[in-house]
């Protein structure tokens, strides 16, 4: 409640256009729950897609996105990146998980000149861990706890920090996650930090793209079995920059 109170007055102070309410369904009844949410060029759902929404989902051009993670308050100092349509932030974009840090937030990440913006909770974000939507964000800004979207027919679906892995569905072009897949990009200080549920999940609803950070000394980019992963940590243990916002495109 005081977030969406905050974001709210927040949106006022800086003079956003955005529409009212535009998160009002938050999912809470199962008659809600499996009906898309259309926001002009997207729409927002949880669950599998039905056949029809498969069909029209078929991505018919490229689009670029940009992925960034574990900024830690430190987002204001990433200037200068990378034109794409999508941005995407894994997780950890909090320190100490307070409201104000996440405001804080939320107040430079609606301001970015991308078309479309998608973020999702890490270990840091605390005072969103149970959250289900925040209410009055710009319809072109995605908080994906457990539910996903569809833009310009790629299908993106993001998971709340260590929530169960059971939630991601089929037919999923990206997946979103804080956290890595066990021995994938989640090594730091030589202690693997990912989770082996969430890998075999992964290999199992066969994702196109798996974006996600957690691991600080872990960036970079593989393939496996025809997934591409990648870790988009920014910083390192020590919260320096080391690496640079990812572009790939679709």
């Amino acid at each position: 409640p005081h977030i969406a109170r905050y974001a709210r007055q927040m949106m006022k102070q800086n003079h956003q256009k955005h529409t009212p309410d535009i998160l009002r369904n938050k999912f809470q009844t199962a008659s809600e729950r499996d009906q898309p949410l259309n926001r002009g060029g997207a729409a927002l759902w949880r669950g599998g897609l039905t056949a029809s929404q498969k069909t029209a989902s078929k991505h018919c051009h490229a689009m670029k996105i940009i992925q960034i993670s574990d900024t830690h308050n430190r987002h204001h100092d990433l200037r200068n990146m990378a034109d794409a349509d999508v941005i995407i932030h894994c997780g950890d974009f909090a320190d100490r998980g307070t409201e104000r840090e996440v405001l804080d937030f939320l107040n430079w990440f609606i301001a970015l000149p991308y078309k479309y913006k998608i973020f999702v909770t890490g270990n840091h974000d605390l005072c969103l861990w149970d959250a289900t939507g925040i209410e009055d964000l710009p319809e072109n800004v995605y908080f994906l706890q457990d539910c996903g979207c569809e833009i310009e027919g790629v299908r993106f679906f993001g998971l709340g920090y260590n929530h169960s892995e059971r939630l991601i569905p089929e037919d999923v072009d990206v997946l979103v996650t804080h956290e890595p897949p066990f021995k994938i990009m989640d090594e730091t200080n030589g202690t693997h930090w990912g989770n082996e549920l969430l890998r075999k999940r992964i290999f199992e609803t066969k994702a196109r793209f798996h974006f996600f950070g957690h691991a600080h000394e872990a960036y970079g980019t593989e393939k496996h079995r025809g997934v591409v992963f990648s870790n988009g940590a920014v910083l390192d243990d020590q919260y320096q920059f080391q690496c640079k916002p990812k572009v790939f495109v679709l």
